[in-house]
């Protein structure tokens, strides 16, 4: 009757070790799918994907903004964005944010430049064929800002364009043209000025996505924790 006892607890110690092996094995192959996954889906949003299929299904981020800064001194950026270039203040990440970029472009308030829209650099000066914003001029040494020089009611509903522009007397008195030698392009940009680590949203979104995935992982291998501490309590 013992010895029938005795087998049993062998038994049912055998079957938890075998539990506990199988458990094991799992919980590391997964840990391993993620970790590839996570490195698939962060290389891909780093080299611009907004689409990404993963096991026959499509992770959709373009709704997520993108955008790129180039630092043109320690307040002022060009900001590129897809299919726009802008003048903008950037400012560090602050908390979790810096996880997916060191800077990003400053909220457009107080005395922030926001300048969408910019297609021109003469001299030192930054101007925009559509001056209806909050900013028109920016001079990019003397740190001379020009306001909105066209607004609604100058404009009274008809198409503002870049020939009339060149007719106010801001840009006239500065000798501002709107010639193609003074053009200014998204490759311009890249080629003059250096890239700053950019805030990318959806680089941030998988990161939280996974770092959730990663914490429950964590949870899991919990038993596998208790477990090992058994073993070594029964070895002692």
């Amino acid at each position: 009757m013992r010895e029938d006892v005795d087998k049993g607890n062998v038994s049912s110690r055998d079957a938890k070790e075998v539990f506990s092996i199988r458990y094991a094995r799992v919980y590391l192959k997964m840990w391993g799918v993620v970790i590839i996954l996570f490195v698939f889906m962060l290389s891909a949003v780093l080299a611009g994907k907004s689409s990404i299929r993963t096991f026959g299904s499509a992770v959709d981020l373009s709704q997520y903004g993108v955008y790129q800064l180039y630092r043109i001194d320690d307040s002022l950026a060009f900001e590129v964005g897809s299919g726009y270039l802008s003048l903008v203040s950037y400012q560090k990440t602050a908390g979790i944010y810096a996880l997916a970029g060191e800077y990003e472009h400053a909220p457009n308030e107080g005395e922030n430049v926001f300048m969408p829209g910019v297609d021109y650099l003469k001299d030192d000066y930054v101007y925009s064929s559509f001056p209806m914003g909050k900013t028109s001029i920016v001079n990019l040494k003397s740190g001379e800002r020009i306001g909105r020089l066209v607004g609604a009611d100058v404009l009274n509903g008809a198409e503002f364009k870049a020939v009339d522009a060149a007719e106010l007397p801001e840009y006239r008195k500065r000798a501002l043209l709107f010639e193609e030698r003074y053009k200014l392009t998204p490759e311009k940009v890249r080629a003059t000025y250096p890239p700053l680590d950019t805030y990318n949203e959806r680089v941030f979104i998988v990161e939280m996505a996974f770092g959730l995935v990663f914490s429950l992982l964590l949870l899991a291998g919990i038993p596998l924790f208790f477990r090992r501490g058994q073993e070594n309590g029964e070895k002692a």
